[in-house]
């Protein structure tokens, strides 16, 4: 139930009353929007929107604990591009080298790892990538992993517009949001034109 504490780091306004709402609808048993919770899915994208994703993302700390690691076992790396660029701090480099270096960077830094290592679980990480979680991929990911539509959807950049599209295209009561950082004085603000390359 939503109660008047709910969302209470949030400010009064449209949108705050629009989730209230949204969830008061869905959630009332007899009420025409009621949607029973099993069937209660929503989609949020993580950086950015769960938690901090500038100046860096948060798995970029993880990325660079792990390269000083594997380099400690494997001296060969600290010569080697793009884990080099990482040692060595050298961003303008990293960040010049696009998307495959990143990519073999995380699949180094996961690879032979167990879920156990990582959280203590006890799958194998493999070094490969299904599908980079990004615009387009999104919501066949959250088909693929929920097998059901979200009702709701919030994310953070033009990456999660195909997301919020697919929540919002379903029938019944949906609700689709997109957070702006504008708000250079909690944050770092940065809007639409922001994206990792």
């Amino acid at each position: 139930m939503v109660g008047i504490q709910s969302l209470p780091s949030w400010n009064d306004g449209a949108v705050k009353a629009g989730i209230l709402d949204f969830v008061a609808r869905i959630t009332k048993q007899g009420s025409a929007d009621f949607v029973p919770p099993v069937e209660r899915i929503s989609t949020f994208d993580m950086d950015g929107t769960l938690w901090c994703e500038q100046p860096l993302q948060a798995e970029v700390f993880f990325l660079f604990d792990r390269v000083k690691e594997l380099s400690a076992k494997d001296p060969a790396l600290v010569e080697r591009l793009p884990f080099k660029a990482v040692l060595e701090h050298d961003y303008n480099t990293l960040f010049g080298l696009g998307k495959q270096a990143v990519f073999e960077l995380v699949f180094a830094t996961h690879a032979g790892m167990t879920d156990e290592d990582f959280d203590r679980v006890s799958l194998m990480k493999l070094p490969g990538l299904n599908s980079f979680d990004d615009r387009e991929a999104k919501p066949l990911n959250i088909s693929l992993h929920t097998g059901r539509r979200p009702l709701l959807a919030f994310g953070n950049s033009d990456g999660d517009l195909p997301m919020l599209r697919y929540a919002k295209s379903g029938p019944g009561a949906r609700l689709a949001l997109l957070l702006r950082h504008d708000d250079a004085e909690r944050e770092i603000a940065y809007d639409r034109e922001f994206r990792f390359e």
